[in-house]
């Protein structure tokens, strides 16, 4: 009995701490084990392209894993609200910094009521993030490898092998490319100070990654030849100094905003693929492509990137 009342006590405790974050840190829940494991962001704008990185993750795994049109399209209308919710995140965050604790504030207009919505904005992005992984985990068919494994169905693990590993090296291509973004974002803020580290090891790494050339000195380490994982290593030491008000800009969230329009064109793609003849009726994440120009562009995208500016 006093082992059961042990464990009950440990589960009551750690739903206690689960309604602590989500009723008192900025994000809820969410955004405390996102500050933990990947990395923190503290003001609404780092909270918003910290959505937008996972969305750059989310995107293309689902592009690459839905196997239907019907599938295809749930992907590219949460892709799509996605962009809404992002757009709406970046209107708060802006009108927070006049709004709030600001008598003028009225003068702002319409758009008042947005810089008092940021945490609820938060909370619809954190449900399309889980829908749309939700979906490919569904479109990715894990419970059928899973009985391949238990029934020891080799050929079936195999096959399912070979097309996991792909997708899987464009998930990570896609991670890489969000890190290097990342890591020249946090060296914007590093440029009045690029003669002390932990600033100097960042800019030192990404001028390694432009030409090549090993780092030397205090840089040189037995992972020297992995530049990415330096990178990250380097991002991490400048947590505490300039860097840590890091914001991506416009040239990287178009930089990022690309991978996302990749994963888009493929999702027309494979909607189109069963003959559809109303080409209107396709859901469109991204821009109006050559081989598919009569598909209506995304206006939410459009929207978040006016919005971003």
């Amino acid at each position: 009995m006093r082992f059961f009342a042990t464990i009950t006590a440990c589960v009551l405790l750690s739903a206690c701490s689960v309604l602590r974050d989500e009723a008192g840190y900025s994000g809820g829940y969410v955004s405390r084990v996102a500050d933990d494991r990947l990395f923190v962001a503290r003001s609404q704008k780092q909270q918003t392209d910290r959505y937008l990185m996972s969305l750059v993750i989310l995107a293309p795994l689902a592009a690459d894993l839905v196997q239907t049109p019907a599938q295809a399209k749930s992907a590219a209308t949460l892709i799509n609200s996605g962009y809404g919710t992002l757009a709406n995140m970046q209107a708060a965050a802006k009108q927070a910094n006049s709004c709030l604790d600001n008598p003028n504030c009225a003068t702002t207009g319409d758009d008042l009521n947005s810089a008092f919505a940021f945490e609820s904005h938060s909370y619809d992005m954190q449900r399309e993030l889980y829908a749309l992984a939700k979906l490919i985990l569904s479109a990715s068919d894990l419970d059928g490898l899973a009985d391949d494994i238990v029934e020891l169905d080799f050929l079936s693990i195999a096959q399912e092998g070979r097309r996991a590993w792909p997708v899987a090296r464009r998930a990570l291509a896609t991670y890489r490319d969000t890190v290097v973004t990342f890591a020249d974002a946090h060296l914007a803020r590093c440029q009045n100070d690029l003669s002390e580290n932990p600033c100097k090891s960042l800019n030192d790494r990404i001028n390694q990654l432009k030409s090549g050339a090993p780092a030397g000195g205090a840089l040189a380490t037995e992972f020297d030849d992995r530049v990415i994982r330096a990178l990250l290593s380097s991002i991490d030491k400048t947590a505490a100094g300039p860097a840590e008000l890091w914001s991506l800009e416009t040239r990287h969230i178009r930089g990022l905003v690309y991978h996302i329009d990749q994963a888009c064109i493929s999702l027309v793609s494979e909607q189109a693929s069963d003959g559809t003849e109303n080409l209107n009726k396709i859901e469109n994440c991204g821009q109006t492509s050559a081989r598919h120009s009569e598909v209506t562009a995304s206006t939410k995208r459009a929207a978040y990137l006016t919005a971003a500016q």
